[in-house]
């Protein structure tokens, strides 16, 4: 049996393919230098749900950009996917390797169609040479999981889109593509009760049905009320404050972040 050493133990093959994402002694920086993380280290196993909380401006979202691989944040650290060092892979490349971020706030992209749009990222990340009516076959059984109709394929990306709109467009590119790591920055807001349900019960079908790793970001834990986390990381102060299950979730939820 082939062994690796972490965290100083030399661990069974078997051990490290379990760990779907690591990320060791990351810092991230934007303009200017400024530091908006420090020191991350975590680690997210396959078939499992991580839930990422944090107050407002605590660094969640440039925690997103830093896995999937925005190029407007620069980083120090090390990222392994599967055991290989991803570090310096670029967003597109990383996408391609089965890493989706599905953004809290989607950019409007005028003038382009949401077929054209996701037909092109589809040859690009999935299969390069799948022909235009195939993939009208694969898209139309995605729109209807989200209860979307083919209507919705004609319209401009995040045009004139409701909150809701723009949430289901996200996680239709996530039944498309079939990411292996799925990264949901704030999934739920702007939502209502009946679309928040809907949608996670699609998240949950969709980690159980592709053991994916799912990475849900949340600014409060009332999100428990649709998911139970394997995981639960506690984003404050530029970096992962604390580790647990959760019950440091429920420990948030009646204390708040400014509890020690």
């Amino acid at each position: 049996m082939i062994n690796f050493k972490g965290n100083g133990k030399i661990l069974p093959l078997k051990f490290i393919l379990k760990r779907m994402l690591e990320l060791k002694n990351v810092s991230a920086y934007v303009e200017k230098d400024e530091k908006i993380l420090e020191n991350i280290s975590a680690e997210f196993k396959k078939d499992s749900l991580s839930l990422v909380l944090g107050p407002n401006a605590a660094g969640k979202t440039t925690l997103a950009s830093v896995i999937s691989g925005n190029e407007s944040v620069k980083i120090k650290g090390r990222i392994f996917l599967k055991g290989k060092d991803i570090s310096r892979k670029k967003l597109h490349e990383r996408a391609k390797l089965g890493i989706l971020l599905l953004h809290q706030s989607p950019v409007e992209i005028p003038g382009v169609k949401i077929f054209d749009f996701l037909f092109a990222s589809y040859k690009a990340m999935v299969e390069k040479g799948i022909c235009v009516w195939d993939f009208h076959e694969i898209v139309l059984k995605s729109l209807e999981e989200l209860n979307l109709s083919e209507d919705f394929l004609q319209r401009s990306v995040n045009e004139g889109f409701s909150g809701g709109e723009k949430k289901k467009l996200e996680i239709l590119q996530m039944l498309l593509f079939k990411p292996k790591v799925v990264i949901l920055d704030e999934i739920d807001s702007g939502l209502d009760i009946d679309s928040i349900k809907n949608i996670f019960q699609i998240v949950k079908n969709y980690q159980k049905e592709h053991k994916a790793t799912m990475i849900l970001i949340s600014h409060g834990p009332k999100i428990l009320k649709h998911i139970t986390p394997d995981q639960v990381l506690l984003v404050q102060d530029k970096t992962i404050k604390e580790e647990g299950d959760i019950k440091l979730a429920k420990k948030i939820l009646e204390n708040g972040y400014k509890e020690k």
